[in-house]
């Protein structure tokens, strides 16, 4: 994922009190922090792009945009977006395929 952060790098993130006085009585200065990761799709970069069947019937893959990012690609044919995508690719067994999207939004 492309949001500025680079892996292996450490980072500093630092837990101000602003409002609340440490001193007080129980738990008023305790807190719980932790980190975690996301996991984005296979196909979230065009390197990683999934191949779909070509028929002569629809064979629906099913896709997601969670946890996807936009794509900064070294490839040429594959550009630059500013929007979260996925990648897909396919073999042309005719110079006409028809590409159908559906269930848009569907859970």
């Amino acid at each position: 994922m492309q949001y500025g952060l680079i892996v292996g790098n450490t980072y500093y993130v630092r837990i101000a009190n602003l409002n609340t006085n440490p001193s007080g009585l129980g738990t008023v200065a305790n807190f719980n922090i932790c980190i975690t990761y996301i996991t984005p799709p296979v196909n979230d970069d065009c390197t990683g792009a999934t191949l779909l069947s070509s028929a002569t019937a629809c064979v629906n893959t099913a896709g997601t945009f969670i946890n996807s990012s936009p794509s900064i690609s070294s490839l040429p044919s594959c550009g630059n977006s500013g929007s979260v995508d996925v990648w897909y690719k396919f073999i042309a067994q005719s110079n006409r395929p028809v590409i159908t999207l559906s269930s848009l939004g569907a859970n």
